[in-house]
């Protein structure tokens, strides 16, 4: 029995982001299909997004787009959507409003497209997230403020993103449709660890793509999941269709996700000498 309420509201959410999918195409596209002003029309789905969100992602947690930097001075891409905890997050935020945050305190990722045409067009997307997810391999002994260890899962380290998968950040990709997963799962290089994948692709119109095994620990035949491995062992892609609901299977599928995610990732605590002092190494 689900609540009426909590439907109600997640239906309008997604009911305003599918408008404004429509509406932005529309704005920021002239006769031929070109894209111009192409930095308020994401700004336009963003924002829609963020609305959706927030209906899952616990208040504790913040949302919104910006870079990732370490405490070595390496420093991401542009993130369209960076989830981070509040409570160990100093504000960082520049003269032209750019927001900063460190990596100790992301917890998830993601891009927010419109159409993704093809599959070289969306493993350009997973790359690109793959190597934003990969700053976070911090050090063994990492400081942690909250660690939850899956049952399923223990290797004797503190921090270890490459094995715990709450350690690590969870990746996502939404957007109005994607095309059609290659059989094997959409391609990655040799050099992209399996921890750096993506966990999440979910779409309004074509459906969404995450993981399945078998694996012989399990009681059950198949699990789905929305991490990329366990224990090191590596999960295949699914891809699943639409499958007609207010609440469409992929959203309700993410936001579900998220949430569990938000809730058991670990907490890693900010240290700002580590990002002032030029003396000091881990």
């Amino acid at each position: 029995m689900a609540s009426k309420i909590y439907r109600h509201l997640l239906i309008q959410s997604i009911n305003r982001l599918k408008e404004h999918f429509s509406s932005s195409e529309g704005m920021f596209r002239n006769e031929q299909d070109e894209l111009y002003h192409a930095g308020e029309f994401g700004q336009y789905r963003e924002d829609a997004v963020i609305e959706l969100l927030r209906l899952s992602v616990p208040q504790t947690f913040g949302i919104t787009k910006g870079f990732i930097i370490t405490r070595d001075n390496q420093q991401s891409t542009q993130c369209d959507l960076i989830i981070y905890d509040k409570q160990s997050c100093p504000k960082l935020v520049d003269s032209s409003h750019t927001h900063f945050i460190p990596v100790e305190a992301v917890i998830a990722i993601g891009e927010v497209k419109s159409q993704i045409r093809t599959s070289s067009e969306m493993s350009d997307i997973l790359h690109k997230l793959a190597a934003n997810k990969a700053l976070k391999d911090l050090h063994p002994q990492t400081r942690v403020t909250k660690k939850v260890n899956a049952p399923d899962e223990n290797n004797g380290l503190d921090f270890d993103t490459s094995f715990y998968r709450q350690d690590a950040i969870f990746t996502f990709v939404i957007c109005k449709s994607f095309s059609a997963m290659p059989s094997g799962g959409f391609f990655y290089g040799d050099s992209v660890d399996m921890s750096n994948k993506h966990n999440f692709i979910a779409s309004l119109e074509t459906g969404h793509c995450a993981y399945f095994a078998n694996p012989p620990w399990s009681i059950y035949s198949i699990h789905n999941y929305h991490y990329p491995h366990t224990r090191r062992e590596p999960h295949d892609q699914e891809y699943k269709g639409r499958i007609e609901d207010e609440v469409p299977l992929a959203i309700g599928l993410l936001v579900s996700a998220l949430y569990n995610h938000c809730k058991l990732a670990t907490l890693v605590e900010f240290d700002p000498v580590e990002y002032i002092a030029t003396n000091i190494t881990r």
